[in-house]
């Protein structure tokens, strides 16, 4: 599939719908501390914009090892539960 800028595989999508999995997570532990979580406030973190940041949650972007590594710092957990296949080619 394509979105017109880049080629998303299954992968990609898989990948994506993980990644947003961890985030929504991530944003309902932090409301319930009183703790302001939001595709913004992450993407602020790594000079992303939060627009940026809904793409590579919904497949737009297709993840890459530099997104996905800093994804997985600032979520908090492993490159490989956000993407098996670049946690493989990565370690």
């Amino acid at each position: 599939m394509s979105n017109g800028k880049y080629v998303i595989t299954q992968t990609n999508i898989d990948d994506a719908a993980r990644l947003k999995d961890i985030f929504e997570r991530r944003k309902k532990e932090a409301k319930s501390k009183g703790i302001k979580f939001t595709q913004e406030t992450f993407g602020a973190k790594y000079d992303w914009s939060q627009g940026a940041v809904g793409q590579y949650l919904n497949g737009v972007i297709p993840l890459n090892l530099s997104a996905a590594l800093k994804f997985a710092e600032g979520l908090n957990v492993s490159l490989d539960e956000i993407s098996p296949s670049l946690a493989g080619n990565y370690g």
